[in-house]
């Protein structure tokens, strides 16, 4: 579905019922399943019946359908080529990324994981219902959407047991014996964000090759939701 974009007029009224679509000629060619926005209301069109007419849904945004008047400003679909991109974006680095575990014997604080080499997640998916039925006209298979899946954490350690968090009495592998569920939190560079979630530590597996230093391969299921918020320092 493309974003909105380009500016047109209505050549006939729109009443907060009328879901016909008319526009003066020249503008951008209308595409079912495009969303166009009729002054502040966001509106799917569904079925072009001419060059400039469509039959649309209204009030796609949640917002109540209203009346709007002839010439009326319009914005139309366009093609995601010719949509303007954010001139202020830009890439970040992934570098300086920490991945911390709650302290067991002071609650609320978190200890930082060292030697943390490439870490990836959460993987967040959520379930779909199939929902095909005898009215479906297209063909294609129908979903909606079930339950959300906080997926998993994976990251590899520079394996040292002396290293803090990754051993004893509050690292990874204790959390790993355990089973038991805890608390993580993932600090991005410049400590602006951070993911936080809870999780068991479902895989660990060493490697010790001869021409590397030694890593461990580390698996955290997580459990529940994952929250990424802005990063407030423990005490």
């Amino acid at each position: 579905m493309a974003t909105s974009e380009g500016a047109g007029k209505l050549s006939v009224a729109l009443t907060p019922d009328d879901t016909n679509l008319v526009l003066d000629a020249g503008n951008d060619p209308l595409v079912a399943g495009q969303t166009a926005r009729i002054e502040q209301e966001q509106v799917v069109i569904q079925n072009v019946t001419g060059a400039n007419t469509a039959t649309i849904s209204r009030g796609a945004n949640g917002t109540g359908a209203t009346s709007h008047p002839v010439g009326a400003s319009v914005t139309l679909g366009v093609p995601a080529s010719r949509a303007t991109p954010d001139p202020n974006a830009r890439p970040q680095p992934a570098m300086g990324t920490h991945l911390q575990i709650e302290s067991s014997t002071t609650p609320g604080t978190y200890i930082s994981v060292a030697l943390v080499g490439p870490l990836a997640g959460p993987s967040l998916s959520r379930d779909t219902i199939d929902v095909t039925n005898q009215d479906n006209q297209s063909g294609y298979k129908e979903f909606i959407g079930s339950l959300k899946d906080g997926g998993e954490v994976t990251l590899t350690l520079f394996w040292n047991t002396n290293a803090v968090g990754q051993f004893q009495p509050d690292g990874l592998y204790a959390a790993f014996e355990d089973g038991l569920e805890h608390n993580f939190q993932i600090v991005l560079p410049a400590a602006d964000f951070s993911w936080k979630f809870a999780g068991v530590v479902s895989k660990m597996a060493w490697k010790y090759d001869p021409n590397a230093a030694q890593t461990c391969d580390t698996t955290i299921k997580v459990s529940g939701k994952p929250t990424l918020a802005a990063y407030v320092p423990g005490p």
